[in-house]
């Protein structure tokens, strides 16, 4: 906590309006004694409400303000840009998951002599669809791992303009990074689902003769 007195208030005003006179010659001070208190990240809404109420309790306080405000603001449209990418997100991933059920089929039916003559030494579906399987895990993983690296180069650029647009409302704010938990369940994700929708196609494709 930083205690800033009236006194000290009224004289960097004055140096800051470039007034040539001295806090004497302008009688009364009309400004208030200011505690400003700076607390550590994170901190939740409800835990900020009750210490301005508390501080507010406090005899000789007239007031308490928080950056309380901003603070739900900046998380709404946070939440707000989540939401869309998410549901952003969920559209390419299905759209993606057609395209390559739609190639790999493709890729097969080309195949066919191929595929007819593993038929005829005894191949199962299942191994004549395991190299389709392989092929569209490791396209979604390759692509999933381009996107996760777009996510890094994202947050680099971002963090500089956030902390300086922060700083201008006297709020310090660090872009947080990524979870390494959760990159590491979309690369997942994506390689399983790719190996999903390959053997699937492919298969789709091999009883369909």
């Amino acid at each position: 906590m930083t205690l800033q007195p009236k006194d000290v208030a009224l004289a960097r005003l004055i140096k800051r309006s470039g007034f040539v006179t001295t806090p004497s010659e302008l009688g009364a001070n009309p400004l208030p004694d200011v505690l400003i208190a700076r607390l550590q990240s994170p901190v939740s809404e409800r835990s900020l409400d009750a210490l301005s109420a508390t501080v507010k309790a406090w005899p000789l306080v007239d007031s308490v303000r928080s950056d309380l405000d901003w603070y739900r603001k900046v998380r709404a449209l946070g939440s707000l840009g989540l939401t869309a990418a998410g549901i952003f997100g969920g559209l390419v991933a299905v759209l993606v998951a057609l395209i390559l059920a739609g190639t790999i089929r493709l890729h097969a039916a080309t195949r066919a002599d191929e595929v007819a003559v593993l038929e005829l030494v005894g191949a199962t579906p299942r191994f004549i669809a395991r190299p389709y399987a392989y092929s569209a895990a490791l396209t979604l993983a390759i692509a999933s791992g381009l996107a996760l690296a777009a996510v890094f180069a994202a947050h680099a650029a971002l963090r500089a303009p956030l902390g300086s647009l922060a700083e201008l409302y006297g709020a310090p704010f660090a872009l947080p990074g990524p979870d390494p938990l959760h990159l590491l369940a979309v690369f997942a994700g994506a390689t399983i689902l790719g190996w999903a929708v390959g053997a699937a196609g492919a298969r789709a494709t091999v009883s369909g003769r």
